[in-house]
């Protein structure tokens, strides 16, 4: 993927992939530092590390194989290989939902990011639609990933981060629909229901016009509730929800582990949330709601680990 994307003049970060750590030492001497270490054939932020020496690289990429070595066989896959590439310094994270079709592509919606802090990069909220929904550099870039990697039908889920200077850059492209609740979010703020589309489209049905005439009506979120880091004592649930919020879902127990936000394994439950207005700048308000509701319901006693 990222070699297809570079030789199409698609803006994404030099990589390189390694299986020891000579060979990630190696790597960090070509990109420099900082780098992210990641597995190559995973998702849902597992074993992505950000390391910003050659110690904490490495120590990234023993995080990294250990994540794989506790779910890798759970989701069939070989994690036999991890990428090394550079750091894209910045918070601001977009996924771009794209329907595709022979040799030219749509973008449906752009769904804002929120990220856990660093070193890790667990996904903490998605809200739909971005501000920056109508940035017509950061879809023609979505779509011209697409086009490159050669992808003829169905939604395609590209993630890019913003530089510090808001050049955009493709993080990674999936040719499915976006996972986490994301489609769920596009169908309530465009009332479009996006399996349909990706249905279709695999049905031969050109839907590209359909897709270009939607438009977002309210704002939808989905973020994820986080219990301080500890032993969970008491889940305190049936207290009155504010207005926003449209469903709830807790998973944590009492006597669960709370840690640190890493990825997907690290979550509570989840909550969704909507806003009949469309916000012309990133709110927080997703990840504010979360908290708070987190704070309310898990009671939490000695730290993790212990």
């Amino acid at each position: 993927m990222k070699q297809a994307l570079l030789t199409a003049g698609v803006r994404t970060p030099r990589s390189r992939l390694v299986q020891s750590d000579e060979e990630l030492l190696d790597a960090v001497e070509d990109l420099g530092l900082p780098v992210v270490v990641k597995p190559y054939d995973f998702g849902g932020s597992g074993g992505v590390v950000l390391a910003t020496t050659r110690e904490e690289a490495l120590a990234a990429l023993a995080e990294s194989k250990g994540v794989i070595a506790q779910y890798g066989a759970a989701f069939n896959i070989l994690g036999d290989k991890y990428l090394v590439e550079q750091f894209v310094d910045s918070d601001d994270e977009v996924s771009v939902e794209v329907l595709c079709g022979a040799g030219r592509a749509q973008v449906l919606a752009v769904t804002e990011k929120y990220l856990s802090p660093r070193p890790w990069f667990a996904e903490l909220a998605h809200l739909v639609p971005s501000h920056r929904t109508g940035d017509e550099a950061l879809t023609d870039l979505a779509v011209r990933a697409c086009v490159a990697l050669g992808i003829d039908r169905g939604l395609a889920h590209v993630e890019i981060k913003f530089g510090a200077d808001g050049t955009p850059w493709v993080i990674e492209v999936a040719a499915r629909p976006g996972g986490d609740g994301i489609m769920d979010q596009v169908e309530r703020a465009y009332e479009l229901n996006p399996y349909r589309l990706h249905v279709g489209s695999y049905l031969g049905v050109d839907l590209l016009g359909t897709v270009a005439a939607a438009v977002p009506v309210r704002t939808s979120a989905i973020a994820f509730l986080k219990a301080a880091p500890g032993r969970i004592r008491d889940v305190l649930d049936g207290k009155p929800l504010p207005p926003e919020v449209r469903s709830i879902n807790i998973a944590a127990k009492p006597g669960d582990l709370s840690h640190a936000a890493k990825n997907w394994s690290t979550r509570e439950g989840l909550v969704e949330l909507e806003w009949d207005e469309l916000f012309d700048a990133k709110t927080p308000l997703p990840v504010t709601v979360a908290k708070d509701l987190s704070d309310q319901i898990f009671v939490t006693g000695e730290a993790a680990g212990a």
